[in-house]
């Protein structure tokens, strides 16, 4: 696990916006896509990526972004992405997301909570979290729903 990354959501209503904080890339990126997956499968209405807070990005971590987006259409769920800091929006201009994406700033994230999402809280949090599971039983999960 990269101590450099976490995600925090804010819900309202069946709106989640998903902040992404540090550094998106190989080691974590299943995490996004498989939080995004268990939030469609609990019906979300909108899922928006807040990437203000990303201080890098990689292949793995696009490809995770393209992912959830392309999960969301599968659940008839909302999708967005806000504008990141110059950097991070060059990145998604040269990989030409900039235009895949509507960048939902005016959007914000709604009166709701902000939640720490991962890493799992530890010590002394207490609050109530809602545990994700691994990308392989979600896999897993998903292939028994296709079957039947």
């Amino acid at each position: 696990m990269n101590p450099e990354f976490s995600i925090h959501d804010v819900q309202h209503q069946g709106s989640h916006t998903l902040a992404l904080v540090g550094e998106l890339e190989m080691t974590n990126a299943p995490i996004l896509t498989t939080i995004v997956a268990t939030l469609c499968t609990d019906g979300a209405t909108e899922i928006i990526l807040d990437v203000g807070e990303l201080r890098l990005i990689d292949s793995t971590g696009l490809g995770s972004i393209l992912r959830s987006r392309a999960m969301c259409q599968d659940y008839s769920c909302g999708f967005g992405l806000t504008r990141g800091a110059q950097r991070m929006q060059r990145v998604f201009e040269l990989t030409e997301l900039d235009k895949d994406f509507s960048p939902q700033d005016e959007h914000g994230p709604g009166p709701g909570q902000r939640r720490q999402l991962w890493p799992v809280p530890t010590g002394g949090d207490h609050r109530p979290l809602r545990q994700v599971a691994s990308p392989a039983v979600r896999l897993a999960r998903l292939a028994r729903e296709l079957g039947e």
